[in-house]
């Protein structure tokens, strides 16, 4: 399940980039350096918003037999949906500027 979302992320950031025009320097490598470098953010932010509430959260969860420290899945969940979000955002305002310039 991991895989695919980690292959849907790299596929949506491919396709948003493109629309955008940005095709130089984008490749796999570039790709997945910008998700983890997102990961990483996210984690620390939500690193810093753990300890200054004084939540506690457990330290791992299990995935299908599968332990992972519970933080930075979260983080790199995040990062994962990212793109998609982006995606999304982008097809409301397409729609929504199609929809004021009809009038």
């Amino acid at each position: 399940m991991l895989a695919v979302l980690i292959i849907l992320a790299i596929f949506l950031f491919f396709l948003v980039k493109n629309r955008q025009g940005k095709r130089e320097g984008i490749g796999l490598g570039n790709a997945i350096k910008q998700l983890f470098a997102g990961a990483g953010t996210i984690y620390l932010s939500l690193d810093a918003l753990v300890q200054f509430l004084g939540i506690k959260i457990p330290e791992k969860i299990t995935f299908g037999g599968v332990a992972v420290k519970s933080l930075p899945a979260v983080a790199l969940f995040l990062a994962l949906l990212e793109p998609i979000g982006e995606g999304i955002y982008l097809a409301l305002r397409r729609t929504y500027r199609e929809r004021n310039y009809k009038r």
